[in-house]
């Protein structure tokens, strides 16, 4: 019931013959193979290199079924690279073919370990746990890839499929009918859905589930025998003979049995392992000087060797005038060669001999393709389609001439199907993108380059088409950002610095613009359009070519410096960014992006005065720059003065009326002053402007919330309502609106314990501990046994450093609720914390009891243990971490540790290796790294590691 994993591709080999060693369906796998090993042999050759081809070699072992020398030429790919998580995948894959489940489970972990946050690798793992027998580990596997992937319809079907195995199809069918609303066309979905109609007995159901997956995929023998099974149920011997006589055009030994059990008026079962519709070939020709002739020309294709490889297909014809695959690969060498007319003569005369050979249909197409005649490369790809339905690259060549003849909702039909087959495909991806820009619908069109960046992150063509659509729409920021990424992929290409820095100057930033159009000219001297831009970008910033002198700043320092606090920016290190930026300043005062860059990091550390001043500089320097409105805005909203707020947003609206996140900033003013009309109708603007814009929609709602809602209470309400409010805006987190409530809801009650205990926990939401602290303490005094107000006060306690009063509350909270294990634990970090570790680990071995399953628990403990010398109760806390919590970075971290102090440095360098690849940010993984290395004699490394742990704040 499960089906096989889409065996993943990275991108296409660099630097080898595209003919040859890359993965193409009319490249036959010996060519492949040959191709391949000529570079992967080569230790000459890049390692990258090297490890793509024999990806791909691998590739064309697994197509030709051997699985051992495929699994081998993976293992070198990792060998390459250790970090090769595409390798791991598609290993685990080899692994599943040979049954080898565990090494398959293992694979995958390793896979996961690497991306924790791709929902694929837990779809594979849990295949290979249904496999297995491991249903709940498949359902638990299916559950994360659901989380992190909502629309994720392979995982429905799986989990479907575990939950049958398990018998119940209730859940079963809850989850196939989910797989199925996600994807019309998964026929397997259908069919497993059928067969829990069947096991439930309501073979009316299931008779339609299995035409439903026989719609969508005719050659699904199982759904005939299956529905065969349901017909007789039934009584109805002939519907049931009828698909038994289906069943014979894959399987005659299948079908006798069908049709048997159809006489004896019994079920009749499918087998574990449905038959390909795939029309093969005639068997392989017995002389083995035709075979040998044969493979002679295919070594030859593949090295771009197409005349002598013509010419050994020609000698295998000669001793065998009908071998249909000497015709088919000699077809195939003269199209790689140019030779169109050729090529289809050679498989004109495959398919004469062979009417049901899909492929020579397919590559006959595409060399129609290259003739320009799409009609015909159209009627080539459909009739090869009837023999081979799942092939997602036919589909996908055969959007293509519909594109050619500007029939886009045709392409998209076909690259749907051709994405239902193979959802990790990025060409078709790619293509349906360019059909719905096309088309005009250039949020579709960036949904598509979207998945296909995900599939494909190293396309530069990708990336920068992806950009170009995002310009097309307004959506400049992240038209630049595009760019950027493509840059870092490509960084000679000329194009995409002139098509950034025409950007930077729309957004009138000059010096980014001037720069990269120095860039664009440095790579192409004799670029006109950049020396047009670049004339203009100087003219518009008041500047001539002559008029540079020695004292004006050099814009490429200024964008260096503006670069590095940006970079620094977005990993949240906003007073190394507020630095870096103000260096910028210092070089150009009178450039209004070096302050709106300042102000905005400061805006981000809360320094909202400092971010007034800079934006108000800004907008001195240059009155038009909508940005600067749009940032003091924001800031304004902060310092609670939302009406000038508006007054800003208004002004950048008028000057940019289409930009969507300018009215969402001004639905939020006015919700914050409790305008919701004017609210809801700004957020209104931003979605029409932006179907996708989800925070605009959740303002919305909340605006609807409140605007739905009765008035607030009047003063002379009870204080419970006026409470009841403030706990309302305080799950909001509207926590100075919710201040005024209890502020109001005290007044009318002194004794109003909750007003003062959720005041309390808004001024800490606030940073203001010492008024948390204050009213925590009014709460205790009205409710002196109420463990929730201690455990508030005590975390704020810890907040403000001061451990030994954050353990006498702890304590207070747990004489009155002794089994809370936040407490517990949080006492546990505080004794700790003061050197207490002896009370620590009692702490913690009691908030473990509590609650066992908290990975963190076990981490901290561990640790205290190792600091104790006691390793091995330290290897078992990290061990137990683990095996809760597979991507717990502490629990490799301190597995490491314990295996630095037991003198296993290659061990330890290992689980830090772990550690950080779930944590890139681990101060400590990388000091403990570090020791290791020295510990090796690598001082390099050693020193690498020291500088890295220092710059994430380590000792």
């Amino acid at each position: 019931m499960v089906g096989i994993v889409a065996f993943a591709e990275p991108a296409r080999t660099a630097g080898t013959d595209r003919s040859g060693c890359v993965n193409d369906e009319t490249v036959a796998p010996a060519q492949r193979i040959a191709a391949c090993t000529s570079i992967a042999e080569d230790r000459t050759k890049p390692s990258r290199a090297r490890l793509l081809a024999y990806f791909q070699r691998a590739q064309a072992f697994y197509n030709q079924g051997d699985m051992d020398r495929a699994i081998a030429d993976l293992d070198q790919t990792i060998a390459l690279d250790p970090n090769f998580r595409t390798g791991y995948l598609n290993r685990g894959v080899m692994w599943v073919h040979k049954r080898d489940y565990d090494r398959a489970i293992a694979d995958y972990d390793r896979a996961i370990a690497l991306l924790p946050g791709d929902a694929g690798g837990y779809v594979n793992r849990a295949s290979a746990f249904s496999k297995k027998g491991d249903f709940d580990g498949s359902i638990a596997d299916c559950d994360r890839a659901i989380g992190i992937d909502p629309a994720n319809a392979t995982a429905y079907g799986l989990r479907g499929i575990a939950w049958s195995n398990k018998g119940d199809e209730d859940r079963a069918i809850a989850d196939f009918d989910k797989a199925v609303s996600l994807n019309k066309e998964d026929a397997k979905s259908y069919y497993n859905r059928g067969l829990s109609w069947s096991n439930k007995g309501d073979v009316d159901r299931a008779i339609a589930d299995f035409t439903l997956a026989l719609a969508i995929d005719p050659s699904l023998v199982n759904a005939y025998e299956d529905r065969a099974a349901a017909w007789v149920r039934k009584g109805e011997r002939e519907h049931a003979l009828a698909d038994c006589g289906h069943v014979a055009s894959f399987d005659a030994g299948r079908a006798s049995a069908c049709e048997d059990r159809v006489a004896l008026g019994s079920d009749v079962k499918a087998d574990d392992n449905p038959a390909a519709s795939k029309a093969q070939e005639p068997a392989k020709p017995t002389d083995p000087r035709v075979l040998a002739a044969i493979r002679r020309g295919d070594s030859l294709s593949g090295k771009g060797q197409y005349d002598q490889a013509i010419a050994e297909y020609g000698s295998a014809l000669k001793l065998d005038p009908n071998n249909v695959r000497a015709y088919y690969r000699r077809g195939v060498a003269l199209a790689k060669k140019g030779d169109y007319d050729g090529s289809i003569a050679e498989h004109t005369r495959a398919l004469a001999l062979n009417p049901q050979h899909a492929d020579a249909y397919f590559s006959r197409g595409w060399a129609w393709s290259r003739k320009k005649e799409p009609d015909l490369a159209i009627a080539d790809y459909t009739k090869g389609l009837q023999f081979e339905p799942s092939n997602a690259a036919a589909f996908s060549n055969r959007a293509g001439e519909w594109s050619e003849k500007g029939d886009y909702d045709r392409a998209i039909a076909d690259l749907n199907l051709a994405i239902a087959i193979d959802p990790a495909l990025p060409d078709a991806h790619f293509a349906r993108g360019l059909a719905w820009g096309q088309k005009g619908d250039f949020d579709k069109a960036l949904a598509d380059y979207d998945r296909a960046v995900e599939l494909n992150p190293k396309d530069p063509e990708l990336l920068a088409l992806r950009a170009s659509t995002l310009s097309l729409k307004g959506e400049k920021d992240r038209a630049i950002e595009g760019y950027t990424q493509a840059l870092a992929v490509k960084p000679q290409d000329a194009s995409l610095y002139l098509f950034r820095g025409t950007l930077w100057a729309d957004k009138k930033h000059y010096d980014r613009a001037i720069s990269d159009f120095d860039m664009a000219l440095s790579l192409e001297p004799d670029n006109a359009e950049a020396r047009k831009e670049r004339e203009a970008a100087v003219a518009a910033k008041g500047q001539s070519e002559s008029a540079n002198t020695e004292n004006a700043p050099d814009p490429r320092a200024v964008l260096a410096l503006l670069e590095r606090g940006d970079a620094l920016y977005k990993k949240g290190k906003y007073a190394r960014a507020i630095a870096e930026y103000s260096r910028a300043v210092a070089l150009a005062p009178n450039e209004p992006t070096t302050y709106s860059a300042r102000a905005l990091a400061r805006l981000q550390k809360g320094e909202y005065d400092g971010a007034l001043d800079d934006y108000n500089k800004a907008i001195e320097l240059d009155p038009s720059y909508v940005e600067a409105y749009n940032g003091r805005a924001l800031t304004l909203v902060k310092k609670r003065q939302p009406e000038k707020a508006i007054a800003d947003f208004d002004h950048a609206i008028g000057m940019e009326p289409n930009h969507a996140p300018f009215y969402f900033g001004r639905g939020g003013a006015w919700y914050y002053m409790g305008d919701y009309d004017r609210a809801i109708a700004d957020f209104d603007r931003a979605l029409e402007l932006d179907p996708k814009y989800e925070t605009a929609r959740q303002g919305r709602q909340l605006a609807m919330a409140e605007k739905g809602k009765n008035k607030p209470a009047p003063e002379t309400d009870t204080a419970s309502a006026g409470t009841e409010s403030g706990i309302a805006l305080y799950g909001k987190g509207k926590y100075d609106l919710a201040i005024a409530k209890f502020d109001h809801a005290i007044a009318l009650d002194p004794d109003n314990a909750r007003a003062f205990g959720y005041r309390g926990l808004a001024w800490a939401q606030r940073g203001n501990y010492d008024r948390a602290i204050a009213d925590y303490g009014s709460a205790i005094a009205i409710e002196p046994k109420n463990s929730s107000y201690y455990s508030a006060r005590a975390f704020a306690w810890t907040a403000k450093n001061d451990h030994r009063r954050a353990i006498d509350d702890f304590s207070k909270a747990i004489e009155f609720d002794p089994t809370y294990a936040a407490n517990v634990y949080g006492r546990g970090i505080s004794r700790m914390t003061l050197g207490d570790y002896d009370g620590a680990i009692a702490d913690y071995g009691k908030a473990i009891e509590l609650s066992p399953l908290v990975a963190k628990m076990h981490v901290d403990r561990g640790i205290l243990w190792v600091v104790k010398g006691d390793l091995k109760q330290a290897r078992d806390d990290f061990d137990m971490a683990i095996q809760i919590d597979r991507n717990s970075p502490g629990g490799y971290y301190g597995r490491g540790l314990v295996q630095a102090h037991t003198g296993d440095q290659d061990g330890a360098i290992a689980n830090f290796n772990q550690a950080i690849k779930l944590y890139p940010k681990y101060a400590d993984a990388y000091t403990g790294r570090s020791r290791s290395w020295a510990a090796k004699g690598n001082q390099k490394r050693a020193k690498a590691d020291r500088k890295k742990a220092l710059s994430l704040g380590g000792n």
